[in-house]
């Protein structure tokens, strides 16, 4: 059963991108000759690779929720994309169709000691 792989490299401080997009290339040749699919490729920017994860945390986590969560990795990326492509007017536009005053919910916070005190006093 051939393997879903996402494609990993880091873009380290002495590194410029066209490099590690070029050490990319060399990894993904390697993935398929080795009967895997890549599925994506990813990018990281990091000073240092990280110890336990390579990519650093976050995009480790990133990764994982896309596989565990939706059962494909390669979502990250369209979906960070997705987000990429929100303009400010499509933000203004949203803002006026759903926060009017109709719309609006009011909820008061109050400490436990507030809240009591206000009990006692009805």
């Amino acid at each position: 059963m051939p393997e879903n792989v996402i494609a990993v490299a880091l873009i380290l401080p002495d590194l410029t991108r066209s490099v590690a997009e070029e050490h990319l290339s060399e990894l993904e040749k390697l993935i398929e000759t080795a009967g895997g699919t890549v599925v994506d490729r990813v990018f990281a920017k990091r000073p240092r690779p990280d110890p336990a994860t390579y990519v650093g945390s976050g995009k480790a986590e990133q990764i994982g929720f896309f596989e565990t969560v939706l059962g494909d990795p390669s979502n990250t990326l369209r979906r960070i994309e997705a987000f990429r492509r929100i303009t400010a007017g499509d933000l203004r536009r949203v803002a006026r169709r759903y926060l009017v005053d109709s719309e609006r919910t009011v909820l008061h916070v109050l400490p436990e000691r507030a809240e009591a005190a206000l009990g006692a006093a009805q």
